[in-house]
């Protein structure tokens, strides 16, 4: 289940220093967002979320400091103007407008959704979602600085994220 995976950011779990780094204040995951926020965002969005997606956010909508820094946007945000959503759809779109590299090229019948950031490394989440039909899966980049991983869906992408965040507090608590 999503909420096990993510139970290890509980803010009594995580040491508040290491001797190397500070980690900042964790902020709990959003409550799971309700059906009405769901089919809003796809609306403004005009696209349908995967099943994977959806999966999490039904779990989990939300979360200011997934992975230490990273923004995972409620479904609420997505899609609005005067969001930190919005302002960072911004800075990706100009990340992969500038991008050479095809594999962030959006596919027909779908649409490049940014779903986390990390403004201060300008880190971007995005998955391309179909407009005209529930998939099981979305294809998701995880891009900074031309430096493009790919993942088959927005599950794997957490896991993976989540792993890497395990691995790297471990590694600064035996610093």
């Amino acid at each position: 289940m999503v909420n096990d995976r993510l139970a290890w950011h509980d803010a009594r779990a995580l040491p508040e220093t290491t001797a190397s780094y500070r980690l900042p204040s964790p902020k709990a995951p959003g409550t799971a967002a309700p059906d009405s926020s769901i089919t809003a965002a796809e609306q403004r969005l005009g696209v349908v979320f995967d099943d994977s997606y959806l999966r999490v956010i039904r779990a989990v909508n939300g979360w200011a400091s997934l992975a230490v820094t990273l923004n995972f946007f409620a479904v609420e945000d997505l899609g609005t103007e005067d969001s930190s959503w919005s302002a960072n759809n911004v800075g990706a779109n100009a990340y992969f407008d500038s991008e050479e590299d095809e594999v962030v090229e959006v596919p027909p019948g779908h649409a490049r959704v940014m779903l986390a950031a990390d403004h201060e490394t300008a880190r971007y989440l995005v998955a391309m979602i179909a407009t005209d039909g529930r998939e099981s899966q979305s294809v998701c980049y995880d891009c900074q600085s031309g430096y493009d991983l790919e993942y088959p869906s927005f599950e794997a992408w957490l896991a993976a994220t989540i792993a890497n965040a395990h691995e790297f507090i471990a590694d600064e608590l035996k610093a």
